[in-house]
């Protein structure tokens, strides 16, 4: 019976396609919601960098965003020279994941520094998915150092 084949094949492409759609919507809404909690571990988690992350911080405040109702924690770091070093060996093995072989990161914290200059401009830095302000605190700390002949800060939001 070639109807009831037809029926058969349409009825469970239906049925398919909305099972589709409720497990990519269930998975969508863990994959966003705050935070990262997906269960995944960041890399460079465990490193001393991202553990020391809050020192570089001069200010951290929250903002509450409307619909869907958020907290965003914002931090800022002024411009200065803060005597930032960075350094990430990777090394590629053929056909393998990058393994990594060194990193580190120095930098004068803010309360060992005295302000030179008021910011000017603002720089900001968000973070990718399962990241907080640590992962992107590098990064910041080079801006905001790279900024001291413009008096760049720099807010990163999380």
């Amino acid at each position: 019976m070639p109807g009831m084949r037809v029926f058969l094949t349409v009825l469970l492409l239906a049925v398919a396609t909305a099972l589709a759609g409720c497990v990519s919507s269930m998975l969508a809404r863990k994959v966003v919601a705050p935070p990262n909690k997906s269960g995944i571990k960041p890399l460079f988690a465990d490193s001393e960098v991202v553990r020391r992350a809050p020192e570089a911080f001069h200010q951290v405040w929250k903002v509450r965003a409307p619909g869907p109702p958020a907290d965003i924690t914002v931090a800022s770091i002024e411009p200065a020279n803060y005597q930032f070093h960075y350094d990430l060996r990777l090394t590629y093995p053929a056909g393998k994941d990058p393994v990594i072989e060194h990193f580190s990161a120095y930098w004068d914290t803010p309360a060992s520094l005295t302000p030179r200059w008021a910011p000017k401009e603002t720089i900001v830095v968000l973070h990718g998915y399962l990241q907080d302000k640590r992962f992107v605190t590098p990064w910041g700390l080079a801006l905001a150092e790279s900024g001291e002949d413009a008096g760049e800060g720099v807010l990163i939001a999380w």
